[in-house]
């Protein structure tokens, strides 16, 4: 039996992983499928279990390793192997993606996205109950917001990641009183709130701690993925400045993000011409696409992009 589970949502895999174990009574060995070689893989789908019972194997990122992944259609386990396979992404297009949604159980254990922060916020309640911890809606809101990162799949989308306010979670049990400070020391900030930070410093026009916050993050923070944030950000202020003065849930809800985003940039829309917008929008679209090309390293391209948008936004000729 084969089993695909793919997705970013690495809390979900976990939680279908401890299902399979129960039903199978076994431990779960894991693999790196990555550097797996071909007579390893073979072994472990053709070898019979030597003690009874079914067997439970987790091969992480078979799909990186290009000759392994050809094999997987042509090598069925055993009755009693419970092979799965974990991927964080999966390319459809191929033979064996397309064979194991024939062949396979598939689960997609899809993230919950920015905009789900009321589903998260019902989720995270529920587990911290479970768990004996109690906390204040303030503190959820602020856990959620502090774990929401750049997608690793999407550049352009922000996912809440599960996996993370478990183990805050679990870190908190043994206090009895939890307030912000606490949290604090067990969930720092997140990337998504200090790329806001650089983003709004820039919109303010000043460049020096532009300069300043830069030379901290490119020490702390990858590069790629801060573009990332940059552009959607960028994309976030272009919906507010030209909304028409339609309120902030609807422009949030067409550009699929959470309200609170946009509440955080909308102190800054209304001082940015369509003008100014037109400038903003550009030089970060031209740096995207300079660093996913590999024409430019990513905090250089950062920088002279927000360089750019403190000068234009200072008044200076756009």
């Amino acid at each position: 039996m084969i089993v695909l589970l793919f997705g970013e949502n690495t809390f979900l895999k976990q939680q279908e992983i401890m299902r399979l174990k129960a039903d199978a009574k076994s431990t779960a060995m894991h693999y790196d499928g990555e550097t797996m070689s071909r007579e390893t893989w073979q072994q472990l789908v053709r070898e019979q279990s030597l003690f009874g019972g079914q067997q439970l194997i987790v091969i992480d990122d078979l799909s990186k390793n290009t000759l392994l992944w050809d094999d997987v259609a042509t090598d069925t386990p055993f009755n009693d192997t419970v092979v799965v396979l974990s991927e964080t992404k999966v390319d459809k297009r191929t033979k064996t993606y397309k064979w194991l949604q024939k062949k396979a159980k598939v689960v997609e254990c899809a993230p919950m996205k920015e905009r789900d922060t009321r589903q998260a916020a019902q989720w995270l309640q529920r587990y911290a109950e479970d768990q004996k911890v109690k906390l204040s809606p303030e503190l959820i809101d602020e856990m959620i917001r502090r774990a929401t990162r750049q997608s690793t799949v999407d550049d352009r989308s922000a996912i809440i990641d599960q996996e993370l306010l478990v183990s805050v979670i679990k870190q908190l049990s043994s206090s009895d009183v939890i307030s912000l400070d606490t949290l604090g020391a067990v969930l720092a900030p997140s990337n998504h709130d200090n790329i806001f930070e650089l983003f709004a410093t820039a919109l303010q026009g000043d460049g020096q701690q532009v300069h300043e916050a830069i030379t901290r993050l490119s020490a702390e923070q990858d590069g790629y993925l801060a573009m990332g944030l940059l552009a959607s950000q960028a994309q976030q202020l272009a919906g507010l400045v030209l909304g028409n003065d339609r309120d902030i849930d609807t422009i949030a809800h067409e550009l699929g993000v959470h309200p609170y985003s946009l509440r955080q940039l909308s102190r800054y829309a209304t001082t940015v011409s369509p003008e100014k917008l037109s400038h903003i929008v550009l030089v970060l679209s031209e740096a995207d696409s300079r660093v996913k090309t590999g024409k430019a390293e990513p905090w250089l391209a950062i920088e002279n992009a927000l360089q750019s948008v403190s000068a234009a936004v200072k008044g200076g000729a756009v």
